[in-house]
């Protein structure tokens, strides 16, 4: 098995940070995207199959960031929701993650991207 284990995911959290600010998340398996293939795929007008890329970081940020730096009361004073972050459902998170500013949300969904990708799996 060990000569494989580069082919598959290590489901462990990586830790990163992101504006001073740390962040845990897990990295998407070949499953998950194939779970989520029917929400961020469609097909246009002319047949052609294209992807939302847009719905599927919204999926991966949802889905797999496990540590965020807010808690219950950030999540109260922003979203007017008494949840922590894991009891949070994947819309609440949503909502929450949709009033960041834009370079903020940016550079997590590129450090998700990097993780996914293989690069910079260096943990904190």
């Amino acid at each position: 098995m060990s000569k494989f284990k580069k082919d598959f995911v290590n489901e462990d959290i990586v830790y990163f940070k992101v504006d001073g600010r740390k962040f845990g998340y897990i990295p998407v398996t070949a499953g998950d995207e194939s779970d989520w293939l029917m929400e961020y795929t469609f097909i246009t007008d002319k047949g052609e199959v294209k992807q939302n890329l847009s719905v599927l970081n919204k999926l991966k940020i949802c889905s797999k960031l496990e540590v965020v730096p807010y808690d219950k009361e950030d999540i109260k004073a922003i979203i007017n929701i008494d949840k922590s972050w894991k009891e949070l459902s994947l819309d609440e998170r949503w909502a929450l993650l949709r009033k960041l500013r834009p370079k903020l949300f940016d550079e997590i969904v590129k450090k998700i991207n990097d993780i996914n990708n293989g690069s910079k799996k260096k943990t904190l």
